[in-house]
């Protein structure tokens, strides 16, 4: 594969997990060349609703894009070092995504939208990844310190926007009102989960005591099925995810291998993959020794069974469906819900399909 100033050779896949694998690569690859245009979230943010424009029209890809360049670290795998150029432009490009007074914001554009934990989590792991500690100082630590001094509370949950107490400007001013008027306030456990991983690979030894305190949080929100609700994104199986990549559990790994349905799929190809990533989370990863599972590994037939799957759903180009992934409920703050947004991306899930086989 060339062009864009990529050249990429791969070896031939010697089990169907690798060739899912190589497939899902091949197809976002093909994505990054179009810069991420099918990832893109756009959404109308007109005047007469409120927001003070000029733009009406708003797109968004600081998360999506940070979420596929973490998949890509996991297919160096399959590549070496091939996609060091790639990665490092996605990491340039969500630099120059930053918002003025620091942080990132899933509309990048939006006045009213304040930065987020969720994007920042993501930006902190794609950073530590790839060794980018200059990075990581120079534009994650002003967001994080505030996030952690002024929006965290007694259980160890933090917010959701990145909001400075008090507002330090009339950005930040605007923002507080339509957080409290539009966006919604409290804890999330689905970004809660995701900054706490993130905050675990950065430095374990320096936030020691809000891991502790952020896992304590995420168990004693735990369902009764062991499975994880989110707010932000649809089903229980990216909220679950996250959360077992922080807190260990039993319940979680068999709500999993519970809800797993006759054909080896959780409904579709995304959840599939997330369920995949999951357990993956909850247990050893298995040896690729026959279409990705291994005789005698944890979980090896409910791999097996996934990547035939997720083999079997791939679209001709070697991509996979969109499926409804990110959810906004308009309207929290009153209890009211009158609308919900949607979101989900050919790319998004050909990027979970990859973190889940390479």
């Amino acid at each position: 594969m060339s062009g864009r100033g990529l050249m990429l050779h791969l070896p031939r896949p010697e089990s169907t997990a690798a060739e899912v694998a190589r497939d899902a690569l091949l197809f976002l690859l093909r994505q990054w060349q179009t810069d991420f245009e099918e990832a893109t979230h756009v959404l109308p943010f007109p005047p007469e609703q409120g927001f003070r424009g000029p733009e009406w029209l708003h797109r968004g890809a600081v998360f999506q894009r940070a979420v596929i360049a973490d998949a890509l670290c996991d297919a160096t795998a399959l590549a070496g070092d091939q996609l060091r150029n790639v990665i490092d432009h996605e990491i340039a490009v969500l630099m120059s995504q930053r918002r003025p007074h620091g942080g990132w914001s899933y509309f990048p554009t939006l006045a009213e939208l304040p930065p987020d934990a969720d994007d920042l989590a993501q930006i902190i792991t794609l950073l530590v990844r790839n060794g980018r500690y200059d990075l990581l100082l120079e534009t994650c630590e002003e967001p994080l310190r505030i996030l952690l001094d002024d929006c965290s509370h007694d259980d160890g949950s933090v917010e959701t926007w990145i909001i400075p107490s008090p507002p330090r400007n009339d950005d930040e001013r605007l923002q507080q009102e339509w957080a409290a008027k539009a966006w919604g306030r409290g804890p999330d456990v689905d970004v809660v989960a995701n900054l706490m991983h993130a905050l675990t690979l950065y430095d374990r030894e320096r936030f020691s005591a809000r891991i502790g305190a952020g896992s304590r949080f995420l168990a004693g929100r735990q369902n009764g099925d062991g499975s994880w609700s989110a707010t932000w994104y649809w089903g229980p199986y990216y909220a679950t995810y996250a959360a077992l990549r922080v807190v260990p559990s039993a319940r979680a790994v068999a709500f999993l291998r519970a809800t797993q349905h006759s054909d080896g799929s959780w409904g579709d190809p995304l959840n599939t993959a997330l369920a995949l990533c999951a357990l993956r989370s909850g247990a050893p990863a298995p040896s690729p020794a026959r279409t990705g599972g291994g005789a005698g590994a944890p979980h090896a037939d409910a791999y097996d069974r996934a990547i035939a799957y997720l083999a079997a759903t791939r679209d001709p180009d070697g991509g996979w469906p969109a499926v409804d992934w990110i959810r906004m409920d308009l309207g929290r703050p009153s209890g009211h819900v009158h609308t919900t947004l949607s979101y989900g991306s050919r790319s998004i899930t050909t990027a979970y399909v990859l973190k889940a086989t390479a």
